[in-house]
């Protein structure tokens, strides 16, 4: 019937159906069309095909892509869209301050929902490679995916609905299994965490978050490819009212980064700076000897020399250079003098940086007062 031929099988004394494309089965019935699962019941090739898998229903039918190879030949509908390249993140600190929309091509959500409520297994592969860039972090998410409906989903490829854990951390094969995802242990390689998720209520993936990735920057120094590490005490900062040498302190916390690990940093690095700048209204950094100002280097040694002057103690930049505005003084404020002066340049010994602490006194007196301002930790260069 529907114009089919039936053919002959003597070997097996029965009899075949040479079906019109679009028609199959014994008596060459029109086949289904919900899924490419169905038409493949037809026998027909892979390629683009038309589908509505809700029947007559209020959801429009599409076109998708049909695989009739992969997975034994079931038939598999295959959705693109337009973030399959592997793409970079990388500047963006906070958790899911990074995002990227997910656009399937030329179909909607609801009939992406239809499809996957049609079909008996929907997979989609999803995988985060890191350098040193976490996707949990002390019970906080900082890379995650969103559901079709809109959901933050805590869960990883290969882990359905198992919050925090990635595939690795499911079947104890991550390179540190005290963590439940490879990228959670901020090793300085490139790891990553990858598989499927199969949950089909939640999928496909409407969009992608992360944070947690320093910042590299590829144009500053030549061009070199500069490793730029924030902290907390970047903003410029008033000191008043405290007298005593280095009563006022203030410690300096690196994001999500830990003084062991600078340390590596900096040891895998060529060079390294971070600026430092102590503006002063007859505030002094040294008198008579005695330190007033001064920085703790990440080892909690107490620094005497500022910046651009490394390891010259009671030094700032001017005092090397004969610039100072009174050459008496190794800094500029230590001339006390009732006007706004400062003492600014970049450190630059790297076993000693990052700077970990900041103190200052010399404030307490009603006209005394100074502002501190820190830079972010720069390092560049191959060894």
């Amino acid at each position: 019937m529907n114009g089919g031929v039936c053919v002959p099988e003597y070997v097996s004394n029965s009899y075949r159906c040479d079906c019109k494309p679009g028609f199959c089965g014994t008596h060459c019935k029109q086949g289904g069309d919900k899924t490419c699962s169905q038409i493949k019941l037809c026998n027909l090739p892979s390629g683009s095909y038309v589908i509505d898998p809700d029947g007559e229903s209020e959801v429009k039918p599409f076109k998708v892509y049909c695989d009739m190879v992969d997975k034994e030949g079931v038939g598999v509908t295959v959705v693109s869209h337009d973030n399959e390249n592997r793409t970079l993140v990388n500047g963006y600190n906070g958790p899911g301050s990074y995002w990227r929309n997910v656009t399937y091509h030329k179909t909607s959500f609801l009939q992406l929902a239809s499809l996957t409520a049609s079909s008996a297994h929907c997979e989609q592969f999803i995988m985060y490679e890191c350098y040193d860039s976490v996707l949990t972090y002390r019970g906080t998410m900082y890379g995650w995916w969103v559901s079709r409906d809109g959901e933050n989903m805590k869960y990883w490829g290969g882990a359905d609905s198992v919050d925090y854990r990635c595939a690795c951390g499911l079947n104890k094969t991550c390179a540190d299994n005290h963590y439940g995802c490879n990228c959670d242990n901020e090793h300085l390689s490139w790891q990553n965490d990858s598989s499927l998720l199969t949950n089909k209520s939640k999928l496909p993936v409407k969009q992608l978050r992360f944070g947690d990735t320093v910042y590299c920057d590829m144009v500053d120094k030549e061009g070199v490819g500069v490793t730029v590490v924030s902290h907390d005490n970047e903003n410029r900062t008033l000191v008043n009212g405290y007298n005593g040498p280095g009563s006022y302190w203030r410690n300096v916390t690196y994001h999500k980064t830990s003084f062991l690990q600078l340390a590596s940093l900096t040891a895998s690095s060529a060079h390294c700076e971070q600026f430092i700048m102590y503006e002063c209204y007859d505030s002094v950094l040294t008198f008579g000897g005695t330190m007033y100002g001064w920085w703790v280097s990440r080892d909690g040694e107490k620094m005497k020399y500022w910046g651009g002057a490394d390891s010259v103690d009671s030094r700032c930049a001017c005092g090397l250079n004969k610039t100072c505005a009174d050459n008496h003084y190794g800094c500029n404020c230590d001339n006390e003098n009732l006007s706004w002066q400062n003492d600014s340049s970049l450190l630059t010994n790297k076993s000693k940086l990052p700077v970990k602490q900041l103190r200052f006194g010399d404030t307490g007196e009603v006209h005394e007062k100074g502002y501190h301002t820190l830079g972010k930790l720069k390092c560049f260069g191959l060894l």
